[in-house]
């Protein structure tokens, strides 16, 4: 395997560090022709977090080297060999050797070389933004110090969870420079919302053993912490009025949104305010204070149809009075009432705590701009747009917004590869630049076989301001050896057929982006939904032809063949992609055979049953692999009604899909 050996190119945000301060200092040598050279030391009474970063130190420099680097419990230093480098992990180890942890801020961590040692410590919080306890583990910050270290220093990547997807280059010697490193991610929040922990939603649905599916959950957790997911930030985001139709409608009526004539509320835990009634204001600040009037509070609106059509709340609106139909169902632009209620609230909650700040969503009928109105300070606004609305996001951050990224783009494509990784990409690094301070992307499915560049690409640009879009697919490229051109060559293919496809965004209601593109194009051609929630899965035997997966499939081919005289990784990372274009075929061919529109002539509902056994087979295969979550893709198919399951099973209900 060839050996990289990356410089550090630029100092990230945040970050102060040194690597070789003078020409004459003294490297230390970790391993020695694969013979260990160092020992790993941690506190006897670490915490998990350092236990989990002492565990990558030893696992990547025997990837690497082959080399057995012992980790030593111990509650003084000095009792270490005296004939090793001693490799230091933890904070109460680091500050016996005058490495003060004690003034680092939540999430930052050191690497940092003191004589024959290199100390790796960290600010680690739990749950919550507390200290990390033995058994929380969120921001893993001395796991990241030991990242820094393996990625900068031994090009060690994570491209999935799992050993198949950790790419470490080969080296029989490892040597360290003088470091000297203190540095913490740039952004406030780094969250993709997983799905893997959760239970089958039916017996149907189940395609693990415990042990596997919690062999799954933890690889997927050290891949997060790899990748320094977490959060230092206090905002808070959600549906916040979701128990005030329960608590308050009995009482005060006049708190919620007066419908148009022949409309009534249905959801009631997703029902709207009226946020012109000073009343409603007036509770949301009462129940701030009995919570102590902390210094963020969580206004966004319940998601949802249904918004207040009284003359007052109409009246805030730009333009006013609008159409009380489109109001209601959400179609007319309501920014400009929920920017006067915010600015009314922060105004307020600022006369009793300085420090208060509130957040919501820039979403639905409301994520359009402003125009001619300024927020307040203090408002912090997750936006739900498209990865092209580079103007809208600039207008947010001009009116005075501090903004979030809150994309629902990864519902898109279902488990096709739809990686439109430059699209998106360049607008994450837009937006980085921008205002951003931290994101949480709704979901990663877990379609890692086809959509997983995209899901390295967010991780890196991330975590390293020094890479650019194309900097973090070749090092994805790179991975996979001798077929590494073919590689560059399939990403590039369905990066390309992005564009073309350009599927609707789901933003609070479906947002067109190109009525002439592929997707919408096809959408109309067989009546669907241009929500991609609603039709990605649906879609796909019309969009994903077999010439269109031919073409592919050639490209993997000759992946194979160049991949045959490689290492077992590089094969098993050619087949993981293979594999994953193989289940979405599956997946299409099950659903074409369900869909009369896509029926093979002469093919019978009994083919269609043959098909989703054979489908529900292959994920049971492929999922402890991490190729696709199965359970995670049934669960979502079945809250979806789309027709892939097991019909026999009980999993769905054919009448009328």
């Amino acid at each position: 395997m060839k050996m990289i050996h990356p410089l550090v190119l630029a100092i990230p945000l945040c970050a102060v560090y040194s690597v070789g301060g003078s020409a004459d200092a003294a490297e230390l040598v970790l391993v020695q022709d694969g013979a260990p050279m160092a020992v790993i030391g941690i506190h006897a009474e670490a915490s998990i977090i350092e236990r989990e970063a002492a565990d990558d130190l030893q696992t990547h420099l025997r990837m690497a080297s082959g080399a057995d680097v012992d980790i030593i419990e111990t509650t003084d230093v000095g009792t270490l060999p005296a004939d090793k480098v001693h490799l230091i992990v933890g904070a109460q180890l680091a500050r016996d050797l005058g490495v003060d942890t004690e003034d680092l801020e939540p999430e930052e961590y050191v690497v940092r070389t003191v004589g024959n040692r290199i100390v790796f410590a960290g600010h680690d919080l739990g749950e919550g933004g507390g200290d990390a306890s033995s058994t929380v583990r969120e921001s893993a910050a001395t796991v990241w110090a030991v990242g820094w270290f393996l990625d900068h220093q031994m090009g060690v990547r994570w491209l999935w969870p799992g050993e198949t997807g950790t790419y470490v280059p080969a080296r029989d010697t490892i040597v360290a420079p003088e470091l000297d490193v203190r540095e913490k991610p740039f952004l406030e929040q780094r969250k993709l919302r997983v799905q893997v922990h959760a239970s089958p939603s039916t017996e149907g649905a189940r395609l693990l053993t415990d042990a596997q599916r919690l062999q799954l959950v933890d690889e997927t957790t050290q891949w997060k912490h790899r990748h320094q997911m977490g959060r230092r930030s206090t905002f808070k985001f959600g549906h916040a009025f979701g128990p005030w139709w329960e608590k308050y409608n009995a009482e005060f009526p006049d708190y919620f949104a007066t419908a148009p004539e022949g409309r009534t509320v249905k959801k009631t835990n997703r029902a709207k305010l009226c946020v012109s009634n000073p009343a409603v204001a007036e509770r949301i600040m009462e129940e701030w204070r009995a919570a102590g009037s902390p210094d963020n509070w969580n206004v966004c609106p319940n998601d949802g149809s249904g918004f207040c059509t009284c003359d007052d709340c109409r009246a805030m609106d730009i333009p006013a009075d609008q159409a009380p139909e489109d109001v209601w169902s959400g179609k007319a632009n309501l920014t400009a009432r929920y920017v006067k209620f915010w600015n009314g609230l922060i105004t307020a909650m600022r006369e009793e705590n300085p420090n208060a700040t509130i957040s919501s969503y820039a979403y639905s009928c409301y994520r359009e701009p402003p125009e001619g109105l300024a927020l307040n300070p203090g408002i912090v606004l997750g936006m739900v747009h498209t990865y092209h609305s580079f103007d809208e996001w600039k207008a947010w951050s001009d009116a005075g917004a501090q903004l979030f990224l809150r994309p629902n783009w990864w519902h898109m494509g279902g488990p096709a590869p739809h990686i439109p990784l430059h699209s998106q990409g360049e607008y994450f690094l837009f937006a980085r630049e921008h205002s951003m301070i931290g994101y949480d992307f709704d979901s990663l499915i877990g379609s890692w076989g086809t959509q997983g560049p995209l899901y390295y690409l967010i991780t890196r640009l991330s975590s390293r301001s020094d890479l650019t879009v194309d900097d973090v697919i070749e090092e994805y490229c790179s991975a996979f050896g001798a077929a590494t051109p073919m590689l560059r060559e399939y990403i590039a293919f369905w990066d390309e057929f992005a564009d073309r496809a350009t599927y609707a965004v789901p933003a609070g209601g479906a947002v067109s982006v190109d009525p002439n593109g592929l997707y919408e194009q096809t959408a109309r051609k067989y009546e669907m939904n241009i929500h991609p929630i609603a039709s990605s899965w649906p879609i796909l035997p019309a969009l994903y032809t077999d010439e269109l997966l031919e073409e592919a499939e050639a490209i993997l081919t000759r992946a194979e063949t160049a991949a045959t005289g490689d290492t077992p990784e590089v094969q098993a990372r050619v087949k993981f992609v293979r594999d994953g274009l193989q289940h979405m075929r599956l997946t299409r061919d099950a659903i074409a055979l369900f869909d009369r529109r896509f029926r093979p002539e002469g093919a019978t509902e009994n083919g269609f049953a043959e098909a989703a056994a054979r489908l529900q087979d292959f994920r049971r295969e492929i999922t402890p692999r991490h190729v696709v979550w199965g359970e995670t893709i049934n669960n979502y198919e079945i809250r979806h009604r789309y027709a892939t399951g097991l019909v026999e099973a009980g999993w769905i209900e054919t009448e009328g899909l």
